[in-house]
């Protein structure tokens, strides 16, 4: 039996601030800009390996 976790993620608009739920689209339903992913798993990682630098 495999036990996956599921991690709360969601993806945010660079332009507009528009959040999706659905972390495989890449570009925004509303204006078409990249859309980055947000996770609470991920994010204070990066961000805790960025100020150590």
């Amino acid at each position: 039996m495999i036990i996956t976790k599921t991690v709360p993620a969601y993806r945010s608009c660079i332009t507009c601030g528009h959040k999706d739920t659905n972390v495989n689209k890449d570009y925004c339903s509303k204006c078409g800009t990249y859309m980055y992913l947000y996770s609470s798993y991920y994010s204070p990682k990066i961000k805790k390996e960025c100020s150590s630098k």
